[in-house]
């Protein structure tokens, strides 16, 4: 993803998503698994600062159900077979 913000600055950062299954097409990006990771090891930091909030353990709670839900996703696309390749 790059987009330039509306004060024409340039991004700090690129980020490219995995295209593909990595078995077909090798690591090419991160995935929204990886994203949510990092944006919970930071959430789980604030709170165990002085930055600790409810919003933030709201937040947290919120990004860790959502790994959840993709984890759950992968365990039942291995259970039928189809992980790592291009099925539905």
């Amino acid at each position: 993803v790059h987009h330039t913000n509306t004060a024409g600055v340039p991004p700090l950062t690129t980020v490219s998503f995995q295209n593909g299954p990595i078995a077909e097409h090798g690591i090419n990006g991160v995935t929204q698994e990886i994203l949510l990771a990092i944006v919970i090891d930071r959430l789980r930091s604030f709170q165990a600062g002085p930055f600790s909030s409810r919003e933030n353990a709201l937040a947290l709670t919120k990004c860790e159900e959502a790994l959840h839900w993709l984890q759950q996703r992968t365990l039942d696309r291995m259970r039928r077979g189809v992980e790592g390749k291009t099925a539905a």
